[in-house]
């Protein structure tokens, strides 16, 4: 696979029409889909989302879950936490999958994207490229979406290959 093939995979995703703002979770309600869109990623890329997921699936874990539940990989050694964006910018560049995670610190859900591959090879951007499904899906910079006052700074968690 190509940078080209995972990016157009990680787009064409997050522009189905069940990850669009605001429509109806598993529950029936309106919501964003960040957590749906990223495992769905993960997954179709070839690597494991179940160190991420509750018990009960996707439908029962949202995005301050999945944080929660890398983090725990991680301690447990399942998992490797990556250093900084730039690991992470670096990982994506090479076909590995790397979630970005941050937890809602005022109860809300938090966030999860996925780092996306920059297309120029051997040059790095100023912040990382990330796909997501959330309040706007799309490909963005990290700081584009991840400033936000009511999360923690962003984890970079690479996944494990199937």
């Amino acid at each position: 696979m190509t940078r080209e093939e995972m990016l157009k995979i990680m787009i064409d995703i997050t522009n189905k029409k069940e990850y669009q703002p605001g429509y109806p979770n598993a529950h029936g309600r309106p919501s964003t889909h960040c957590n749906e869109g990223s495992i769905e990623i993960v997954e179709t890329l070839g690597f494991d989302s179940k160190p991420f997921l509750n018990p009960k699936g996707i439908g029962w874990t949202n995005a301050n879950d999945i944080y929660r539940n890398g983090w725990k990989a991680v301690i447990d050694g399942e998992l490797e936490m990556l250093t900084d964006w730039r690991e992470a910018q670096l990982f994506a560049n090479n076909i590995e999958c790397v979630l970005v995670l941050a937890f809602s610190t005022v109860g809300g859900s938090g966030h999860v994207a996925v780092a996306a591959p920059w297309s120029i090879p051997h040059k790095i951007p100023g912040s990382l490229i990330i796909v997501q499904a959330g309040q706007v899906n799309g490909r963005f910079e990290l700081n584009e979406i991840f400033n936000v006052s009511n999360l923690t700074a962003p984890m970079f968690i690479r996944c494990k290959k199937k």
